[in-house]
């Protein structure tokens, strides 16, 4: 018996979709490997096989999130189909939300999964950041792959936006305890508990604003030294982002540290250092913006918090 001999490429084997007659049609134009398809234009590529340009640029967007280390040919269909199409939107996007967006795609719709059953492979936040880490950008329109291992320098001479994503995680009699992302970075946050938006210059009295997208600018004029400040919070005003580490230090403004532990966060002086590499890096005056949310669970007052010291502080 004489088999049929099945065509495959490079692009055949590592993108989703594409099959052995397209990458037969697709490599008759030039387009055998990722990096073809990465330095494709696909106008000119429809022009030649007439495949539909939505489709190719699809292809195309998912060869461009294989540079990250992680990203296999089902997670970068995913991403694409979420409307992550390249390496600024994964790196600026939020971790949880991108981690949402994959464990959805396991969930049956009608008789399909965009990831199959048999996908073994477990995505967790902590590599859904490593992702995002490893992306640098490091000139205006280059955008590069640096080792997953250590979150790289952001350095671009243009401006962008940044977002600041805080999701609070849970309530103490004292505080607020939540995370902040920012650029692939997973930080701590302390804020004061609910106390309806109460706007007082007391920390036992004063509470946290409420959830929100914020512009934001870049404060350096202060007694707390570089900082980010909220504009347009309902109610309050000189509401910051800025180094600190007990509910003392806060009648309203968001702490932020490196490791946490109930009404405490630590090196709370590197956190914020982090941010402000951050920020600078993204240009002269990048459009900041600081997004809120996150309902907390309310757990069993604390013991006392630590009186003083430890974690950075001021």
């Amino acid at each position: 018996m004489k088999f049929k001999e099945i065509f495959s490429s490079e692009i055949v084997k590592e993108i989703e979709g594409i099959g052995p007659n397209n990458g037969k049609i697709l490599a008759a134009a030039g387009i055998r490997t990722l990096d073809d398809l990465r330095r494709a234009d696909t106008n000119q590529i429809h022009q030649a096989t007439r495949i539909s340009a939505r489709q190719l640029t699809d292809w195309k967007s998912a060869a461009t999130l294989r540079q990250v280390i992680g990203i296999d040919r089902q997670i970068a269909e995913v991403l694409v189909k979420s409307g992550i199409r390249d390496l600024l939107s994964l790196r600026n996007a939020h971790p949880k939300n991108i981690l949402k967006v994959i464990e959805d795609a396991r969930k049956p719709r009608k008789k399909y999964n965009i990831i199959p059953d048999t996908y073994a492979r477990v995505i967790t936040l902590e590599k859904v950041l490593m992702w995002q880490c490893s992306i640098n950008v490091s000139s205006p329109g280059i955008t590069q792959i640096s080792s997953p291992q250590i979150a790289p320098p952001f350095l671009s001479s243009n401006v962008e936006d940044v977002e600041i994503y805080i999701d609070r995680d849970y309530e103490t009699r004292l505080s607020t305890m939540g995370s902040l992302f920012i650029a692939g970075r997973w930080l701590y946050t302390l804020e004061p508990p609910d106390r309806n938006n109460a706007a007082t210059n007391e920390p036992a009295t004063a509470g946290r604003i409420f959830p929100g997208s914020y512009p934001s600018f870049v404060r350096t004029d202060g007694s707390h030294g570089w900082c980010v400040e909220l504009n347009n919070v309902p109610g309050r005003s000189n509401i910051q982002i800025h180094r600190g580490n007990f509910p003392k230090d806060t009648t309203g403004c968001i702490l932020v540290g490196l490791t946490r532990e109930d009404d405490w966060v630590k090196d709370s002086v590197t956190a914020m250092g982090i941010i402000q590499s951050i920020v600078e890096s993204a240009g002269e005056k990048p459009a900041i913006t600081v997004h809120i949310s996150g309902i907390p669970i309310s757990e069993p007052p604390p013991q006392n918090p630590p009186s003083s010291g430890g974690g950075g502080g001021w």
